[in-house]
């Protein structure tokens, strides 16, 4: 669809930068500019800021820029023309039609016909089920299913009666001919004879995004086959492209920037009955990589809760690639009980289903708990069945303190020594070709004592235990100012070891421990008895703790000084505060 210039621009100049932009993200003004936390990547401190003068945003931290028709399109994911009829339609503009062909012309009226008859089916089904008799099975159904009278209205639930033509003949009486009703599915046709698709089944009307009835799902109420059955593709129904209940919930994901996936119709309707409204469900079909980008336009995590037995096992493996594949952020939701939603929050209410929802795990731990229910730990067939399907999954983890944290926990689990574990990481990575980083294992200490309660602390002491030892002073002293110990008295007992190294060219713990005080004598012998036996570690799997440590807390007072800036309104001083965050963080990988 191609738009005039005049038409671009009247969209353009009706559509306040600030107000779009303020619709999905909390902007706060600081002098001309407005700022707020970056919708398109993940940050604490606020880096995206929007001119109401230049009708433009821009974010320091991930540099994606552009006017209004820009945000619209990387926001929700759609193409210009599609940004333009968005933003037409919110200032309530008329888009002009477009010259179409006459084949264009002939389809687009098939599918205002199939809109038509398919919104008038919904009304049927649900008249039936509300104002005759002939509705009291589907209406026992779903009062036995604890739905609400309203939650029946908002659903625009209903019954289609069990018999073969009741449908074709009311709608034919109707003037609806025989062609449409077969185009939209709500028919079939054998050897010259015409039935209704649906017959003694309750049923949900589905609708896109816009809100509009494209098709119909109907679960049986009596012992039969299909269970459910849902319309065929038409026109205007694809079941890849369409998630069941997305118009309903989109208020509510948009709100909380979350959207739950579950399996069945009954399970949304069910979630919804109780308030909880920002779930959807895809049609009988496997999570598709349409119905993912539908998602990622108004959330950024998606959960799934779906029934966790072989076959919704095997669905969320797919889903978690698909879900990465588009760059959404995703859990699994494991329900107690092992319930699926709509008994769940029937039995349990609203308030169990979102602390299910806070507990659910992300992707990494939640399949290394299938892989060790499923694999067998304490084999060694076992532990490399389950090394083949973690390692990938974990070095393909985008943030690299996941990766090294994650391969640290797969060889707890499996009771593997760490260093083959990374090796086997490493392994895949070569032959993968990926571009990840994976650190060797740090080296294997004990704990100093019970007095030394913090891991930065116990960093600390473990390295001076290695210098004391005989450690390679000269490479300690070149990367490891004393300013990274943060216990006074290591602090101390670093500066005495540089300056015994300096004024004698050698350390030697005897020449230390002189200038110790003899109030901290027996700590400071603690640390000396702490790295023996030293055994194989390198001076940078010593300080490679403790620089890192050091780094992190650099990284952090940079960001708090930044914010500190952008709250005053000051761009300059937070973009030197950024800019030095940023060469700390990479410091800080190659401490990795």
């Amino acid at each position: 669809m191609k738009f005039s210039e005049a038409f671009i621009e009247q969209v353009r100049n009706g559509n306040d930068i600030v107000q779009v932009i303020g619709e999905v993200a909390a902007l706060q003004k600081k002098g001309k500019t407005y700022w707020a936390c970056c919708p398109f990547h993940h940050e604490k401190t606020p880096s995206f800021s929007v001119s109401p003068e230049k009708n433009f945003f821009y974010c320091f931290g991930c540099h994606e820029a552009g006017d209004v028709f820009s945000f619209i399109q990387k926001y929700e994911h759609c193409t210009f023309p599609e940004a333009v009829e968005r933003l037409a339609n919110r200032i309530h503009l008329a888009v002009p039609e477009t010259e179409l062909s006459p084949a264009e012309r002939r389809q687009e009226q098939q599918r205002k016909a199939l809109y038509e008859i398919n919104e008038l089916a919904a009304e049927y089904f649900h008249n039936c089920l509300t104002k005759t008799g002939l509705g009291a099975p589907g209406l026992e159904y779903w009062q036995k299913r604890g739905l609400s009278a309203q939650t029946v209205v908002d659903f625009k639930l209903g019954y289609a009666v069990d018999e073969w033509s009741r449908l074709y003949r009311d709608f034919t009486k109707r003037g609806y001919s025989k062609e449409l009703l077969l185009a939209a599915g709500l028919c079939t046709e054998k050897n010259g004879e015409v039935y209704d698709r649906f017959r003694g089944r309750c049923m949900f009307p589905i609708r896109d995004a816009k809100g509009r009835v494209v098709g119909f799902g109907g679960r049986i109420l009596d012992a039969g086959e299909p269970k459910y059955l849902n319309s065929p593709e038409t026109a205007i129904f694809n079941k890849r492209n369409l998630l069941f209940a997305l118009s309903r919930a989109l208020p509510a994901i948009r709100r909380t920037e979350q959207a739950v996936l579950v399996e069945g119709y009954m399970d949304v309707v069910g979630v919804h009955n109780r308030g909880v409204t920002n779930v959807v469900a895809s049609l009988g079909t496997a999570f598709t990589e349409a119905q993912a980008r539908l998602l990622h336009r108004s959330a950024k995590e998606l959960l799934i809760a779906y029934d966790m037995d072989r076959a919704g096992r095997t669905a969320t493996k797919r889903a978690i690639e698909i879900a990465r594949k588009v760059g959404i952020r995703l859990r699994i939701v494991t329900l107690p009980d092992g319930k699926d939603p709509d008994e769940y929050i029937r039995e349990h209410g609203a308030d169990a289903w979102q602390e299910a929802i806070r507990a659910a795990q992300g992707v990494i731990d939640y399949s290394l708990k299938m892989a060790l229910q499923q694999g067998n730990p304490t084999t060694i067939d076992g532990k490399n069945q389950i090394l083949r399907e973690m390692i990938p999954l974990i070095v393909e983890t985008e943030n690299a303190v996941a990766v090294d944290g994650y391969l640290t926990k797969l060889a707890t689990v499996l009771r593997m020594n760490e260093g083959l574990v990374r090796s086997e990481a490493a392994q895949y990575i070569e032959k993968a070709g990926k571009q990840v980083y994976v650190a060797p294992a740090q080296v294997d200490t004990e704990s100093v004592s019970a007095a030394d309660t913090t891991q930065r602390q116990k960093a600390e002491a473990l390295l001076l235990g290695y210098l004391l030892q005989g450690g390679d002073m000269a490479a300690v002293a070149a990367q490891v100012p004393p300013s990274d110990f943060t216990d006074s008295l290591w602090q101390e007992v670093y500066t005495q070891c540089l300056a015994v190294w300096q004024e004698s060219g050698a350390l030697t713990e005897e020449a230390v421990r002189r200038r110790i005080p003899d109030a901290h004598r027996e700590r400071y012998a603690r640390v000396v008895m702490a790295a023996l036996p030293m055994g194989d570690g390198t001076a940078v799997s010593y300080m490679r703790p403790l620089r890192r440590a050091a780094l992190q807390e650099r990284y952090e007072q940079h960001c708090q000084q930044a914010e500190a800036y952008i709250r005053q309104g000051d761009e300059a001083r937070y973009r030197e505060e950024m800019k030095a965050g940023m060469k700390v963080s990479e410091l800080l990988r190659e401490w990795q």
